[in-house]
């Protein structure tokens, strides 16, 4: 589906900037979910109001170089084996991580 007219979607800098008569309006996430695999990380990012601005794969080798184009943001991700690694690396780029316990 084509974005509507004055509206150019980036997914390189998760930003949305929507042209209007006035100026532009930057929409930034400021929650990633991370779903954490071998090979390949799913990540689902949302703005304040909740909406969707992505919701892709990221090859594991690709993930450290994502996280450093993102706004300082809060992270989720399941308690596992790698998790405390990609915690402590998202924290030393500024974003605030959250651990969960995995669900039974």
């Amino acid at each position: 589906m084509a974005p509507a007219p004055g509206v150019a979607m980036r997914h390189n800098a998760v930003t949305i900037e929507a042209l209007q008569l006035r100026g532009t309006i930057r929409i930034q996430v400021t929650t990633i979910g991370l779903d954490l695999a071998k090979n390949i990380v799913q990540v689902h990012g949302v703005t304040a109001d909740g909406t969707t601005l992505f919701n892709r794969p990221v090859r594991r080798a690709q993930l450290l170089k994502f996280f450093e184009q993102q706004p300082p943001c809060l992270v989720g991700m399941e308690a596992c084996a790698t998790s405390h690694y990609w915690a402590r690396e998202s924290t030393k780029l500024g974003h605030e991580v959250r651990l969960m316990p995995p669900a039974m």
